[in-house]
């Protein structure tokens, strides 16, 4: 369907102080953002993770979803990550998927997601000889994120 607004260009014409401009659609932001989502490689296991709708049962998990909230609000200005630890089934992974699609999505960021073990096995396939990937092919999309969620870091 043809966007109404900008009929699929991209831009939309805005008036501010009489005078005529153009700026990104809505439409082009929106399907960026999918874009985007979409080559952050999350499973589809945790394609329904968001912010609002992580459950929060404790006082840590409540300061845990405030960190991510002001992570979000903060990017790309942040002097540090966040690490989640805690137990199994406690909303690490939810809560590490939700702040990476937000800031996609509030943010343009460029993000990736990967379990370290398959990460690693990756690396470790590319010193075989038997692919032709090299280890920089590998990690380039980790190295040029803008964010990057490593799931099961401890594992």
């Amino acid at each position: 369907m043809t966007c109404s607004i900008c009929e699929d260009t991209g831009w939309k014409t805005i008036t501010i102080d009489g005078v005529s401009r153009v700026t990104r659609c809505e439409c082009w932001h929106q399907r960026t953002s999918q874009s985007l989502v979409k080559s952050a490689r999350i499973p589809r296991r945790y394609a329904h993770c968001e912010l609002s709708n992580f459950e929060i049962h404790t006082d840590t998990q409540r300061a845990a979803h405030q960190k991510a909230s002001r992570l979000v609000d903060k990017f790309p200005v942040v002097d540090k990550g966040l690490l989640f630890y805690g137990d199994a089934g406690v909303g690490k992974t939810h809560l590490a998927v939700a702040l990476m699609k937000e800031a996609i999505v509030r943010k343009g960021a460029r993000a990736v997601f990967y379990e370290i073990r398959e990460l690693l096995k990756l690396v470790r396939d590319t010193y075989s000889g038997s692919t032709e990937i090299s280890e920089l092919d590998v990690l380039r999309p980790v190295l040029e994120a803008d964010l990057l969620v490593l799931d099961d870091l401890g594992a």
